[in-house]
C-alpha cells in the first residue's frame, strides 16, 4: 500500500494509491480518563487514539491522545511555532493515524512525506532517520483491530513540489498534462501558518525546481487571517475571544460565532481578511519573482488556503489558475512522484 502524508503546521491530509483521504487538524493532547469519558471529546469528534512503540522489552512510548478534531474540541493548540522546536513525538502520532486510517487491511507501507518547504530544508534528515527505524502500534476509536506502523520504503518531499507533480502525474506516476510537463510553471501553497512558493523552470536538460525563485513566507499562511478576524471581533465586544473559538466558527458553525446572548457572522469579516493576506502574499512574491515571474505560463494557487484566497490572487497573477482538488493536491503528486520513483 502507497500512502502519501502533507503534514502542515494547520492540518493533516493523507491519501493512499485508492484515492482514498484523511484529514484533520495537526493538534495532539493527551487524553484524561476520567467519569466522562465516552460522554465528550472523542466520542463523536475524530480521533480518540492509543500509540505504542515495540521495543525487545515490549511496549515503550505509549500515548493515549486526543487527535484532530476531538483535540481541539478538548482546548488543544497548535504547537511548533518555531520550526526549531521539532515535534518530533507529534509527528509520529500523526503520520501513525493517517496511516492507520487509510490501511484497513494491514498491507505492508511505503510512505511518502510532504514537509513545509522550511522544514524540509533543515529537518528532513532527521525525519527520515526516526521514520525509518520506527516499528508502532496504534489503536483508533470506531476503528476494529489495531494497525501496524513500520515502512518498506521512505521518501520526503517539499511541499508546493507535491502541488505540481499533481498537475503533472497521476497517482500512478504517469504525465497527464504535456504542456505542463515542458512548460515554467509557479506554484503557490497556502498553507495554515506559512505559505510555500516555487518556480518549476525549463532548463537544457528538463524542469528543475529554481532556488532563488522558491522560498516560504512564514507567518503570511491563513493563520494571520484568522488573528485579523479575532482582533476585530475582540474589539467589538470588548474581551478577548480567542483564536480557537474563531478557527472552531469558521470551520464547523458555517461563520457563525455565539458569544453571550449574541450570534455573529464572521463572513463579512472574513472576506476582507482573506483580501488582505492575498495583497500581502502577492506583494512579497511578486518582489522575489520580478520580471521571471512574467515568463511563467502558469501560476498554480493551492493549499488548504488556496480556494480562500484565489478569488483575490488572480487579480494579481494574470496566469493563475486554482488547482483541482486543492487541499490534497500535495498528496496526489506525492503519490505520483514517489510512483515514479520505485518504478526507477
Amino acid at each position: 500500500m502507497r500512502i502519501a502524508v502533507d503534514v502542515g503546521f494547520g492540518f493533516i491530509k493523507a491519501m493512499n494509491e485508492r484515492g482514498e483521504k484523511a484529514y484533520f487538524p495537526s493538534l495532539a493532547m493527551k487524553r484524561s480518563e476520567t467519569t466522562l469519558k465516552g460522554i465528550v471529546g472523542g466520542a463523536d469528534d475524530d480521533y480518540s487514539i492509543i500509540y505504542w512503540e515495540e521495543s525487545e522489552s515490549g511496549r515503550v512510548n505509549e500515548k493515549k491522545c486526543y487527535v484532530g478534531d476531538s483535540a481541539l474540541t478538548n482546548g488543544g493548540s497548535r504547537k511548533w511555532e518555531d520550526k526549531n522546536d521539532f515535534n518530533v513525538d507529534d509527528m509520529k502520532v500523526f503520520i501513525s493515524t493517517s496511516v492507520g486510517l487509510l490501511n484497513p487491511d494491514n498491507e505492508s507501507v511505503d510512505l511518502c512525506v510532504g514537509l513545509p518547504l522550511s522544514y524540509y530544508l533543515i529537518k528532513k534528515d532527521e525525519l527520515v532517520n526516526v521514520l525509518q527505524s520506527l516499528d508502532a502500534k496504534i489503536s483508533i476509536s470506531g476503528i476494529p483491530g489495531v494497525r501496524s506502523i513500520k515502512f518498506n520504503s521512505l521518501f520526503v518531499f517539499p511541499q508546493g513540489a507535491g502541488a505540481y507533480f499533481a498537475a503533472v502525474f497521476d497517482r500512478e506516476g504517469k504525465i497527464k498534462d504535456y504542456n505542463l510537463a515542458t512548460s515554467s510553471v509557479g506554484v503557490i501553497d497556502i498553507g495554515y501558518r506559512t505559505v510555500d512558493f516555487l518556480v518549476m523552470g525549463k532548463g537544457r536538460k528538463g524542469i528543475n525546481i529554481i532556488d532563488s525563485l522558491s522560498g516560504s513566507l512564514e507567518e503570511d499562511g491563513m493563520n494571520k487571517a484568522f488573528q485579523q478576524i479575532e482582533k476585530t471581533m475582540s474589539e467589538k465586544v470588548g474581551r478577548e475571544i480567542g483564536l480557537t473559538e474563531i478557527e472552531k466558527a469558521l470551520l464547523w458553525f458555517g461563520g457563525k460565532l455565539d458569544y453571550r446572548r449574541e450570534t455573529y457572522n464572521l463572513l463579512d469579516i472574513e472576506e476582507q481578511a482573506y483580501k488582505d493576506l492575498a495583497e500581502q502574499i502577492s506583494s512579497k512574491i511578486k518582489i522575489k519573482w520580478g520580471l521571471e515571474g512574467d515568463l511563467l505560463g502558469t501560476i498554480l494557487i493551492t493549499g488548504g488556503g488556496g480556494s480562500s484566497l484565489y478569488p483575490f490572487l488572480k487579480e494579481k497573477f494574470e496566469q493563475s489558475e486554482l488547482q483541482q482538488d486543492a487541499v490534497f493536491a500535495n498528496c496526489e503528486g506525492y503519490l505520483g512522484a514517489q510512483a515514479r520513483k520505485i518504478k526507477k
